[in-house]
């Protein structure tokens, strides 16, 4: 059997993936990318219809997983290891 050679938690696999799991949090991260990296939690807000608790409960779970985190006001995006799509 193979050992890990990553220092990564397998519990914060589970955390992305589940964050991943639900389309508004893509649609987030994707927003977020798209607006420079940065928006503020009204920003966001304002492009769902759903209610300020939800968005709230979303960002939260984003922010756990480690994919945003909250500096001036504003969420950022996290990048934990870079994406190469040229292979």
């Amino acid at each position: 059997m193979l050992k890990p050679t990553s220092r990564v938690r397998p519990d914060a696999y589970e955390a992305v993936f589940g964050a991943l799991a639900h389309p508004a949090r893509r649609r987030v991260l994707l927003a977020i990318y798209f607006n420079g990296g940065a928006m503020t939690a009204g920003e966001i807000a304002a492009i769902f219809a759903h209610a300020w608790q939800t968005t709230t409960r979303h960002l939260q779970v984003l922010e756990a997983a480690g994919l945003l985190n909250l500096a001036d006001a504003q969420f950022h995006l996290t990048i934990a290891f870079p994406l190469n799509c040229d292979t």
